[in-house]
């Protein structure tokens, strides 16, 4: 029985070392593939700067967010280039209360909608600066996004967001949920 028991273990302790060296590149730094995702909604976790940086670790190297993706409290100083990497939603994806530029979710192909946000799996508003509006989201490039299977889609109080009316929604969002999109640009904004 003592030989078996050390033949678990050595397979344990192989395993866990095969488990390790599998999901670590070649200079030794973890990849994250898989990500959990949050449901905090709008709570900024901590300060601005402690938030970006829990979203920043929580999201760099993801390709699936298993849960929801919630993206708040950007500031026009945070490099959000760290989401480039997602490519399926299981959840819903809330953009808020955002003042960055950009967010790139450029390889963002679906959202599964799994669990929705007031029946959105796309829920995007609240992206500007209230203070002086001088900062705020323009640009929310998604060019690889090609199915939301469950909810719909809600855009609202973006007023600096550009190129709204390029995207085919009902191509994206199943008939029978909405598509709910408030048109408030400045006509200062230069759409390409």
């Amino acid at each position: 029985m003592f030989g078996l028991n050390l033949k678990h273990q050595r397979l344990s302790v192989l395993l866990a070392l095969s488990l390790l060296f599998l999901s670590q590149s070649c200079n030794g730094e973890v990849k994250k593939r898989v990500c959990l995702g949050t449901n905090s909604k709008f709570v900024k976790l901590g300060t601005t700067e402690e938030h970006y940086s829990l979203l920043k670790e929580m999201y760099s190297y993801c390709e699936v967010v298993l849960g929801n993706l919630e993206i708040t409290h950007l500031q026009p100083h945070h490099d959000p280039s760290f989401l480039k990497e997602i490519k399926e939603v299981g959840g819903y994806v809330l953009i808020s209360d955002n003042a960055v530029k950009s967010i790139p979710l450029v390889n963002l192909r679906i959202i599964r909608g799994n669990n929705l946000y007031k029946n959105s799996a796309l829920y995007i508003s609240s992206n500007f600066d209230e203070k002086d509006n001088a900062h705020g989201l323009e640009m929310l490039p998604m060019r690889q996004l090609q199915e939301i299977l469950q909810g719909g889609v809600t855009i609202a109080r973006n007023p600096r967001l550009c190129n709204l009316d390029t995207i085919k929604w009902k191509d994206i969002v199943h008939s029978d949920n909405h598509i709910d999109i408030k048109k408030d640009s400045l006509s200062h904004c230069m759409c390409l």
